[in-house]
């Protein structure tokens, strides 16, 4: 109740064009309590996945290198070939597994320390989403695309652990998150040093979830393309930083590639082969029909939500600012 009371006030504000800046810090306080009353909603870890990530993190405290789900080989006669036996475990990439295992080292080995980086982020996150609304057009954006996602339910259902690869996808959403915000800004000012950290963050998204983590170059890439058929000229100094930004990326994320394979190459090679296989065929009963995604916008942002966004695909081809 109190995270709402926080919310109420912020619109209040917000409806009076009042204190920017309150609004905002009101907002994320608070976000801040509703999420944090989402991460004490399952006293207990969750099927799918939390649970195996939550033994993987605890492995992680004695053996950061070595992502394991049991701590030492129970059966050596048995084969494993499967995620959810393995005993050298990479069927994730490792980084958000090794925030929770930094949350046990600080908080103990339990139940909400492991969502704590969850409840961090997705607060964060909060912050991230007005900063590139209103760096894309005004506060008033910002404040809309803050006050949506700590609305989202989708957001706490992940937070505690009730929705498969819970922890894994907030973090992922934090680093894409913010390297479409830092690309979005780099677009606008650029600048040498915001394209290191560019590289840097999306490296940490891959090492989240993998090669989809690369998406923030691709939103460049297009920018790119679009300044170039628009002005019918190369800037050789844009295409530097997006260079610098890539090899950063590169030596972000592929030490850890060199280290499996060295290391544990049987495994490694068969997760690599795992992840192809979800382009060619349905892996694990994830199947659907043409409209799955579309369907699936109601469960992420609830209906009114999804309603709003091809209003706003609508609304954004019919402004003239689009074609300019």
């Amino acid at each position: 109740m109190l995270g709402y009371l926080f919310l109420v006030i912020s619109l209040f504000l917000f409806a009076f064009n009042k204190k920017q800046n309150v609004q905002l810090v009101l907002l994320l306080i608070g976000s801040f309590c509703i999420f944090l009353a989402y991460i004490f909603l399952d006293p207990f870890l969750n099927v799918w996945d939390e649970r195996f990530h939550a033994l993987v993190a605890k492995n992680l405290m004695s053996n950061p290198l070595t992502p394991s789900l049991y701590p030492e080989i129970c059966l050596t006669s048995v084969g494993y070939n499967h995620w959810v036996n393995d005993y050298i475990w990479l069927h994730k990439q490792p980084l958000f597994l090794w925030q929770i295992a930094l949350s046990y080292k600080i908080f103990g080995v339990n139940e909400y320390a492991l969502r704590i980086p969850s409840l961090l982020m997705s607060t964060a996150l909060v912050y991230i989403f007005y900063a590139t609304g209103k760096l894309l057009q005004s506060h008033k954006l910002g404040y809309f695309m803050a006050l949506i996602l700590a609305s989202n339910y989708c957001i706490g259902s992940l937070m505690s652990g009730n929705t498969g690869m819970e922890h894994n996808d907030i973090a992922f959403l934090f680093y894409i998150s913010l390297s479409i915000y830092l690309v979005a800004k780099n677009c606008l000012n650029e600048e040498r040093r915001n394209a290191v950290l560019i590289g840097f963050v999306i490296g940490l998204a891959v090492l989240t979830k993998w090669l989809v983590g690369l998406i923030g170059f691709a939103i460049w890439t297009m920018y790119l393309i679009q300044e170039f058929v628009s002005e019918r000229k190369i800037n050789y100094f844009k295409i530097f930083n997006f260079i610098i930004a890539f090899i950063v990326c590169l030596i972000t994320f592929l030490p850890w590639q060199f280290y499996i394979f060295d290391k544990f190459p049987t495994e490694a090679l068969r997760e690599q082969l795992f992840n192809m296989k979800h382009f060619t065929e349905v892996i694990e009963n994830h199947d659907g029909d043409s409209f799955y995604y579309v369907d699936g916008l109601n469960v992420l942002f609830g209906r009114f939500n999804s309603m709003l966004i091809f209003m706003g695909i609508y609304f954004l081809i019919l402004s003239k600012n689009y074609w300019n």
